[in-house]
């Protein structure tokens, strides 16, 4: 608020007075010709001396003003821009341009500079410069317009001739950093944001200026040491706290960086970029529910953001809401119909879904459109899935082309070679993703299989052995991933060591209880241990979660028929043959469905003729008979059915 004193020296003499003393020459023409515009003024404005000295400081000394704040971090106020527009806006009607000083120049080329009219500002800059080539702040300005318009080499040569002439102003050095930092001289631009900040060293833009080079070249702890300089500075400015934010985030210090975005956020809740980062930090450490959060707030602010949508999907991928992650994949797609990594992620949702099809409709479009080594791998996923065996091998390859350091790519074309039986091949892929990743546990457990099928049996005990021992580390790491606990208890199973087997699955299930494979696999171990009746309510509690899984059918027919429960059996192999069986699966059904007929003196003419078709169709079995095998050496068969069941498994076999 203006003294009485000042308001009174703020009469229509007073300013007239003021700005004659305080003003250039032309501003006196200015208030010459205009005195009506001024008296209309007079009741705007209630400004002490100082802040009217300041505006003509400013201008005198070359600050270009810009709204509301200058790059160099000046703050200019509304009616400070008013004023320049009025005092450009009067000079050109008060006199013609072959009459202009340099001055008069100078301040019309800021006056463009300001309304971003780039060609314009050169050349009112350019001609105050020929008028005095000692104007440091004329070389300042044009050299912020040559910027604006990327010529970089030319700014930088008028920022070299203004610190020629002045070599204190700290916005000198501040502007030419930016042009290094625009050519992308990092280095060069550090430099010369530490000259800013050395001659005025509560420079707050050289210190946010400084710390976004930092980022750049991934020095992130010296990036965040000058945005802590800057937030001292102005401890409210949310555009420092996204920054340190985000390299809080690179050197993984998440608490951190989630405080500064929840910081941004309480200062103003609607902040897009702040929810958005957040959600960002909160999926890196796995609190999918609250990246959802922050993610819909984000889209409520900003329907638009394509990137987001596929941010959202992926969070309710993680949370197996597939559905929804198709839903927002496919909004992302509505958005951007040439954007490759919605199409990568819609199709490795649908493979969740196990909609392999469709899956690889959207991989090949992801491909057409950024044929890149995750979409190669996906696709390759998918084909695998489809039992497209050579083609998923061929995408695995171009995969590994593109990248040809990801371990899991290896283990997957690994395990695609062990499908078509190329053992010898499938090792050395499994060899390779173990030197890139020494803990990869699968990687050992599928050589060990690798291993055995070549009939390299210590080799494949060993693996098991070191697959066993890093499911250890896991569970110790992850003590509730479900996952591990299955595939150590597979592991155990390969080396005959059921008890700890079953222990496994049945930790397993109790982390998931609709882990249909563990349910599976249990009952196998039970069976082994010849404990058929807890094996028999294991299969039918795969039935129960999948009525359709045929391995859950086939799996308890057999027990049945090994426990001599042979009507139960039957009815099995009736039920699952209500399904569209595949042929592999059809030959064991009425393998063991002429083996219980047999076993309980009954003789199936039927189920003998429709196996000896099965026998003749084209497919490679793939069931294990150990069981079987096993079974017949029983005391209590007789030996004609022993003969029989020998003679039939040995025709299965040729199928293998």
């Amino acid at each position: 608020q203006a003294t009485e004193e000042l308001k009174h020296q703020l009469t229509e003499t007073g300013i007239k007075k003021q700005i004659i003393e305080l003003a250039h020459p032309a501003v006196d023409a200015m208030v010459a010709e205009y005195e009506n515009m001024v008296k209309q003024r007079l009741g705007q404005i209630d400004k002490s001396r100082l802040e009217y000295e300041k505006i003509l400081k400013d201008l005198n000394k070359g600050v270009v003003v810009v709204d509301p704040v200058t790059e160099s971090g000046n703050k200019v106020s509304e009616e400070q821009n008013s004023q320049l527009e009025t005092f450009t806006k009067s000079l050109s009607e008060t006199k013609a341009e072959q009459d202009y000083t340099s001055k008069d120049w100078l301040y019309k080329g800021a006056s463009e500079l300001k309304k971003h009219n780039y060609p314009d500002a050169i050349l009112a800059l350019s001609k105050a410069i020929e008028h005095d080539p000692n104007d440091a702040g004329a070389y300042n300005k044009r050299g912020r317009a040559y910027g604006e318009t990327g010529e970089y080499s030319k700014a930088i040569a008028d920022y070299n001739k203004g610190i020629e002439i002045n070599s204190q102003d700290a916005e000198l050095y501040l502007n030419r950093a930016r042009a290094f930092f625009g050519i992308k001289e990092y280095d060069r631009a550090i430099s010369d944001f530490n000259k800013a900040i050395t001659r005025d060293p509560r420079f707050i833009a050289a210190y946010e200026g400084r710390a976004k080079a930092f980022v750049r070249i991934k020095e992130h702890h010296r990036a965040i040491t000058d945005f802590n300089n800057a937030i001292e500075l102005d401890r409210d400015n949310v555009n420092f706290l996204i920054e340190r934010g985000s390299s809080y985030r690179e050197v993984k210090e998440y608490d951190k960086a989630i405080s500064d975005f929840t910081r941004v956020i309480q200062l103003d809740p609607d902040h897009e970029s702040a929810h958005r980062n957040r959600a960002g930090v909160f999926m890196i450490i796995k609190a999918f529910a609250k990246a959802l959060e922050d993610y819909n707030k984000s889209i409520e602010l900003n329907s638009k953001n394509a990137d987001v949508y596929q941010s959202r999907g992926v969070a309710y991928r993680e949370l197996k809401e597939y559905e929804k992650a198709i839903a927002d994949f496919t909004t992302a797609i509505e958005l951007e119909p040439e954007n490759a990594f919605a199409y990568y992620n819609r199709g490795n949702a649908l493979i969740s879904l196990k909609d392999y099809k469709q899956a690889i409709i959207d991989l090949n479009k992801a491909i057409e459109l950024d044929p890149d080594a995750l979409s190669y791998y996906a696709r390759g996923v998918a084909f695998r899935s489809r039992a497209q065996c050579e083609k998923a091998v061929t995408d695995f390859t171009s995969s590994i082309d593109l990248d040809p350091n990801q371990a899991v790519v290896y283990y997957a074309r690994g395990t695609a070679y062990a499908d078509v039986k190329d053992y010898e091949k499938a090792i050395l892929d499994f060899n390779r993703a173990i030197e890139l990743d020494p803990d990869y546990p699968t990687a050992y457990y599928s050589r060990g299989n690798a291993y055995a099928k070549v009939k390299e049996y210590y080799k494949a005990i060993a693996d098991y052995t070191k697959a066993i021992s890093d499911f250890n580390k896991v569970i110790w790491l992850q003590p509730t991933n479900a996952a591990a606990y299955f595939n150590r208890g597979v592991a155990f199973a390969k080396i005959k060591d059921y008890e700890r087997a079953v222990a496994d699955f049945t930790k397993a299930i109790e982390l998931e209880s609709y882990l249909i494979t563990a349910y599976e696999n249990r009952g196998m171990a039970y069976a082994k241990l010849k404990d058929y009746d807890k094996a028999i309510s294991d299969f039918n509690k795969m039935i129960s979660i999948d009525p359709e899984v045929i391995a859950g059918y086939v799996n308890l027919a057999e027990t049945q028929v090994m426990k001599g429960d042979y009507a139960h059996a039957n009815h099995t192999i009736s039920r699952a043959l209500e399904f569209d069986v595949p042929p592999k699966d059809q030959a064991v059904l009425y393998y063991l469905r002429c083996i219980a007929n047999k076993i309980a003196g009954k003789y199936d003419a039927k189920a003998e003729k429709k196996l000896e078709e099965m026998l003749k169709e084209d497919f490679s079995l793939d069931w294990p008979m150990k069981e079987i095998e096993t079974w017949i050496q029983s005391d209590t068969l007789p030996l004609n059915a022993k003969q029989y069941i020998s003679d039939k498994t040995k025709d299965l076999k040729q199928k293998r």
